[in-house]
């Protein structure tokens, strides 16, 4: 795994021992303070449960110092979950879930992206096949979705078109049907490639246009009005003028050449919605 990758941000690896790093790094000294402390309490032998205690009512009263507390005990928490206990993953991942959304409300964007990208990648983390355990899938994935907004706000555009990516692969991965999400995800990578989805429409228009070309020599197909049809590069153009015109373009015999008619349609209306959905995408986030 590239040291670069969104997984050695979210968990500040140490680059040293390749583990979580404790304490991670939070600048805000306040906020190192109150992650220190039930650390501190929890080395003494404090009990776990106790302290979670402490933290659940926290998070429930409105003030900024409540509030951050609470997002950083367990965000404390979570961490100790995973680098002493090692014996609960699961609820590692929402403790590092709650940290994330009380952080999150005291404007802490980058402390919330990170505590929200811990539990989206714990089992990344330990190595934990997602296939044959019982770790809420959906709740990992609303992890993920939150990284990714909290990540948008600081305008960290790349790490959030990564976050981005892991989320929609595991929602991906969840569905039985995969139905248009087959298109999104292998046509423009869930619409994050451009240059993806014009080679294939591309490469699509260059297969139907030799095919029409054929088709026409065949006496086949024939233009629905005066203008001649003569090289290659008439082919190419009716090819892109039957793409939106619902067939008006030309008169079709045999069943060959309406079959290649329909597919050029349909097609290029599934490729244009998928285009459509792409730049409206691209234009929410930013």
């Amino acid at each position: 795994m590239k040291k670069k990758d969104i997984f050695y941000y979210f968990f500040d690896i140490d680059t040293q021992t390749g583990k979580l790093a404790i304490p991670p790094k939070i600048t805000d000294p306040v906020s190192k303070e109150f992650y220190n402390e039930i650390r501190i309490k929890l080395d003494k032998g404090k009990p776990f449960d106790e302290l979670a205690e402490i933290a659940n009512t926290l998070r429930m009263e409105d003030s900024y110092k409540s509030i951050c507390k609470a997002g950083f005990y367990y965000l404390a928490l979570g961490d100790y979950l995973v680098t002493e206990l090692k014996d609960d993953a699961e609820k590692a991942t929402r403790y590092y879930h709650y940290a994330g959304h009380a952080i999150k409300r005291i404007e802490q964007f980058n402390q919330a992206a990170k505590a929200y990208g811990k539990a989206g990648l714990l089992y990344k983390y330990l190595e934990i096949d997602l296939r044959s355990s019982s770790t809420d899938k959906n709740f990992i994935i609303r992890s993920l979705a939150r990284a990714k907004t909290c990540l948008e706000e600081v305008g960290e555009i790349e790490k959030a078109e990564k976050t981005y990516l892991l989320e929609q692969n595991l929602r991906y991965s969840q569905r039985h049907y995969k139905g248009v999400l087959f298109f999104w995800k292998h046509i423009t990578c869930f619409g994050t490639s451009f240059w993806r989805w014009l080679i294939v429409y591309m490469s699509f228009i260059s297969l139907l246009f030799i095919g029409f070309h054929f088709l026409h020599k065949k006496n086949l197909i024939d233009p629905s009005n005066s203008l001649a049809w003569t090289n290659w590069l008439d082919s190419l153009f009716y090819t892109f003028k039957n793409s939106f015109s619902l067939g008006s373009t030309f008169v079709v015999e045999g069943w060959i050449a309406k079959l290649l008619q329909t597919i050029n349609i349909l097609f290029s209306y599934l490729m244009i919605g998928l285009g459509v959905a792409m730049i409206t995408r691209y234009v929410k986030s930013r």
